[in-house]
């Protein structure tokens, strides 16, 4: 079991010993880590850097563009219109034709901004109608524009507005529009140009501004890689170097001594690293020569140990032999002692028990006896039930019988009735026949003709209370028929009844008999009990004194076990120590 443990020890030792690193997964772990290198990080930093800048310059400059142009243009567009609206004053001081749409298209058509396609000219009356437009179909209509219509409003409240620049949406586009108001209010002459056109020029110098911030940033990226990757291959062969002595390969590396000649922080690096793996080198030729001189010692150490170990052990075993003996007895003797003060006490309760159970069976004997009296009163009762029955039965049959002789009399008396109802109908007849001779008697005939009515109405209604008092005969027939079937099954019970309570009563006799008998048998049990009981505790005295000399004597055998056992085990825990210890520092290549 030892040299189990020993060996399971070893193995792991060689397992851990396993664990350092190597050459093949520092190998493995390279491609994952490329991109996480300094050089990248470096790299990413400056082209972020470089994109920021070119992000921000677009953000500050492109804006300031756009509002440049855009003021330059609505002043061009201002000072533009302000010159044809000046024109125009003059012409209308001449003639007020010159409002005329002809007269306004050769004055203005094709004018607008240079190189805006989208501009022109219209003019709009001071009720927005308008005059002229480059469109002939909106001649004559209103402009449909928010702004224009709330100058014609101000127009036609005698507010001359001031000239301006307005912006405003027109079929879902952007556009801006400067204004001059012509003689005073009589119209307005309005420039408009499309605000995507205006701002045309920006799109162009953004495009042209993107195309030059992407060839200088691969160029400045290309630039700045080379440099880094220049920068970080000092640094690069120094990682090397140290995932070597990582893989416990402390052997001589030219490329550390041409780095150390460096006169920036990587020459310090590359010496600090020559120092310390000349220290390692020479720590590590010391612990060989150590561990060997361990191992060989704690190896004799094991085996004195495990000899030892061996004696104390086949003492120990039997001391315990004899110690588990005498436990063994003292227990056997105790539960021995036990069960008999169990039985006594079950002596005693069953001779409690049986003086209740003589008691008992007296009284079952007592309730037989008063039991069978009763089923001889019941069995009396019982009959005389049934011969009441029987007269209620013939009286009932008696009853029914007088109920169908009284039907046929109605049935009678209901047949001359008609017959009665007839012939006073007959004599009605005749009587008017005989006119004035027969009135009295038609009276009669009347009279008798009412009382035949009366007659059948009375047998109607002797027939109806006949009918229901034979319906409640033939149910209460029934019902009595009923009752002698359950009360000869009664009187078959109360027979059988009184036949098992004279078995039972002799059966309660015999158990009185026995229990008697058991009563006497039991007190014989208990006097011997007393006896057994005494011999059984001094036997398990005697058993308790063994058990506890025993136990004192195992005791002090498995403490000297239990030293012998620490000191084998602290010998196999030093020879582990050199054995791990020596393979751990053969993994270093000197």
């Amino acid at each position: 079991m030892k040299t189990a443990i020993i060996k399971r020890k070893k193995e792991d030792t060689l397992v851990k010993a396993n664990n350092f690193p190597t050459t093949e997964k520092s190998a493995d772990s390279t491609g994952s880590r490329k991109l996480s290198s300094i050089k990248i990080k470096i790299v990413g930093v400056l082209l972020i850097s470089i994109i920021v800048t070119i992000f921000l310059s677009t953000c500050i400059i492109i804006p300031n563009v756009k509002k440049n142009i855009t003021a330059t243009t609505q002043n061009y567009m201002s000072d533009f219109t302000d010159s044809y609206g000046k024109v125009l004053d003059q012409n209308l001081k001449v003639s007020i034709m010159y409002l005329s749409t002809e007269r306004l298209e050769t004055m203005l058509s094709g004018a607008g901004l240079k190189n805006i396609t989208s501009s022109y000219f219209y003019v709009t009356g001071a009720d927005g109608t308008i005059l002229y437009h480059p469109d002939g179909e909106k001649i004559g209509q209103t402009t449909g524009i928010d702004a224009i219509t709330a100058l014609t409003e101000q127009l036609e409240q005698e507010n001359t507005p001031t000239a301006d620049i307005i912006r405003y949406t027109y079929n879902g586009k952007g556009r801006y529009a400067s204004y001059y108001i012509v003689d005073k209010g009589k119209a307005i002459l309005i420039l408009t140009a499309d605000e995507n056109e205006i701002l045309g020029p920006v799109t162009n110098v953004v495009r042209q501004a993107l195309l030059c911030c992407g060839i200088l940033l691969v160029i400045l990226g290309i630039f700045g890689y080379l440099l880094i990757a220049r920068m970080m291959q000092p640094i690069i062969t120094i990682s090397e170097i140290i995932r070597k002595f990582a893989a416990m390969d402390l052997t001589e590396d030219h490329r550390l001594e041409k780095i150390s000649k460096h006169k920036d922080e990587t020459g310090t690096i590359g010496t600090a690293l020559i120092s310390l793996r000349e220290a390692f080198a020479a720590i590590i030729t010391d612990i060989k020569q150590q561990s060997s001189l361990l191992y060989a010692t704690s190896e004799s150490l094991t085996s004195n140990a495990s000899a030892t170990f061996g004696t104390v052990q086949n003492v120990e075993r039997a001391v315990n032999e004899i110690a588990a003996g005498a436990a063994n007895q003292a227990e056997e003797t105790q539960k021995a002692t036990d069960d008999i003060l169990l039985i006594g006490t079950m002596v005693e309760n069953t001779s409690s028990e049986v003086s209740s159970l003589r008691s008992i069976a007296q009284s079952i004997k007592d309730s037989s006896e008063h039991a069978n009296t009763t089923l001889r009163e019941l069995d009396t009762v019982n009959k005389q039930a049934m011969d009441s029955i029987n007269i209620i039965y013939e009286q009932t049959h008696t009853t029914n019988e007088s109920a169908l002789k009284i039907k046929e009399a109605t049935t009678l008396i209901s047949s001359i009735a008609d017959e009665t109802n007839l012939l006073s109908l007959n004599a009605s007849i005749e009587a008017a026949r005989a006119g004035d001779a027969g009135k009295g008697f038609a009276v009669v005939a009347s009279e008798i003709q009412k009382l035949a009515e009366q007659s059948n109405k009375s047998a109607q209604q002797i027939d109806s209370i006949i009918y229901t008092l034979m319906e409640d005969s033939r149910k209460a027939v029934e019902t009595m028929e009923a009752v002698k079937e359950i009360m000869a099954q009664q009187n078959e019970n109360v027979t059988k009844t009184g036949t098992t309570f004279s078995q039972v009563q002799g059966g309660i006799m015999d158990s009185a008999v026995n229990v008697d008998s058991i009563a006497e048998r039991t007190n014989q049990l208990n006097s011997a009990r007393t006896n057994i009981v005494d011999v059984v505790q001094n036997l398990t005295s005697i058993a308790e004194q063994n058990a506890a000399n025993t136990q004192e004597t195992s005791a002090a055998v498995m403490e000297v076990a239990n030293v012998m056992q620490e000191i084998s085990n602290h010998a196999s825990e030093l020879q582990n120590i050199a054995s791990s210890l020596e393979t751990n520092v053969n993994t270093f290549q000197l």
